[in-house]
């Protein structure tokens, strides 16, 4: 039977609702269970499995794995639970499989590697797994102030446990910085990711959680302390009317003289005050006066205007020059936008462009770059190309003579080419 069957049969049995039943009646009896002919069925198949746990004649426990399961999804508390041991324990087995995967890789049995990464993944989320639960069940004692313990001193000696667990996670989650899995050489890849994602990234978070419950825990221990005397009298008072149960306060208000416990008072403690209105005193508080230190008088800087200067050997100011192209094509925009009708770019050049030396082509190819500009007044004219196509009828080649440009329009965008007539 392979073990994927193996564990789809475990599961219907855990599912099957005639054993679901007698598996929830086994736990809420303390996880054990005696054999009879009225729950025989259920035990053979549950045993198979390992789900009941065979302890002596005729009797059976349901499997501890399944029992602390249980217990965490129920929140049962116990009186003593193993925490810093149990994390120490899997950490251990971390560094153990790190050590394994380096013997595997030195050895050349890279085969193995899978199988070992598989099982480092696991032993990392067993160690995630068990610190997180371990905080999360220190919280819940401290939060019921260890309601699980009904008398004072168990309350005590419980904590004073649940102090030094949580001081052996402390130093296990120290131990983390030490082990230096992240600079490792790079055939230790295969450990790198779940190493970072269950224990790396959460090394912050736990070392905060866990400092804050060794504080808590002492401050409720110490409160217990303090406590203790109190508690003591009230036993002592509780376990005489126990033995007395007939007996009945006096009146006070019949008794000629004051019982001696009730003539324990501290009282008030004297505290002196000066009286200023008495003349006899004023030179003892002028002395006082003057030992006094002086009040500090702290006079605000009023911080003038500057003015920013040069310093001497810095770069001289540097002025943008506009290009001459750049000029001649404000100018031409600023003319459409002026003139009545529709205006060429080449007329307009050759009566107005003269001091800008570039051919007509290179100026029709300005005219288009500023059909792109979105400086005034550019964004709002109209550009029409002027052309033609090729001589031969097959020619797709365009020819571009002139750009006409109208004032503003709706029309935002470059026209189809005008054909030349």
């Amino acid at each position: 039977m392979s073990a994927d069957t193996t564990l789809l049969a475990a599961l219907a049995a855990l599912g099957n609702p005639a054993h679901r039943d007698f598996i929830l009646e086994v736990y809420a009896s303390q996880g054990q269970v005696l054999r009879a002919a009225e729950n025989a069925r259920h035990i053979l198949p549950l045993s198979q499995y390992r789900i009941l746990i065979h302890h002596g004649r005729d009797r059976y426990g349901l499997s501890r794995v399944l029992t602390r399961f249980f217990d965490d999804v129920t929140q049962r508390q116990r009186l003593f639970d193993s925490m810093g041991e149990s994390a120490a324990a899997l950490l251990g087995r971390v560094q153990d499989l790190i050590a394994e995967y380096s013997r595997a890789v030195s050895e050349g049995n890279f085969d193995d590697t899978p199988a070992i990464a598989d099982q480092f993944h696991g032993a990392c989320a067993d160690f995630s797994d068990a610190v997180g639960s371990a905080i999360e069940r220190l919280l819940a004692h401290i939060e019921n102030n260890f309601a699980i313990a009904s008398t004072l001193a168990a309350k005590q000696r419980q904590n004073e446990y649940y102090l030094k667990q949580a001081n052996q996670l402390r130093i296990t989650i120290s131990s983390l910085d030490r082990m230096n899995l992240i600079e490792q050489p790079g055939e230790y890849r295969d450990l790198k990711a779940p190493y970072e994602a269950l224990i790396l990234e959460r090394c912050n978070e736990w070392n905060i959680a866990i400092i804050r419950v060794i504080h808590l825990l002492k401050q409720h221990l110490f409160r217990l302390r303090a406590i203790e005397p109190d508690v003591r009298r009230l036993r002592r008072l509780a376990g005489f009317l126990r033995q007395n149960p007939v007996y009945e306060l006096p009146d006070i208000d019949g008794l000629s003289a004051l019982p001696e416990w009730l003539r324990r008072d501290p009282g008030i403690r004297a505290t002196a005050h000066t009286d200023l209105a008495d003349n006899s005193t004023l030179s003892e508080l002028e002395t006082l006066a003057r030992s006094l230190p002086a009040r500090r008088e702290v006079t605000p800087v009023v911080r003038l205007p500057g003015a920013v200067t040069r310093r001497a050997g810095s770069t001289p100011e540097e002025m943008i020059v506009v290009p001459a192209y750049r000029q001649l094509l404000q100018r031409f925009g600023e003319a459409v936008v002026a003139a009545p009708h529709e205006l060429s770019a080449v007329a307009w050049k050759a009566q107005f462009g003269g001091e800008l030396d570039v051919p007509d082509d290179v100026w029709l190819l300005l005219v288009l770059h500023a059909e792109g500009l979105q400086t005034e007044p550019f964004p709002s004219l109209r550009f029409e190309p002027v052309g033609r196509r090729g001589a031969a009828s097959i020619s797709r080649n365009l020819y571009l003579l002139d750009i006409v440009v109208d004032g503003p329009t709706s029309y935002n965008g470059l026209a189809p080419l005008r054909s030349v007539r």
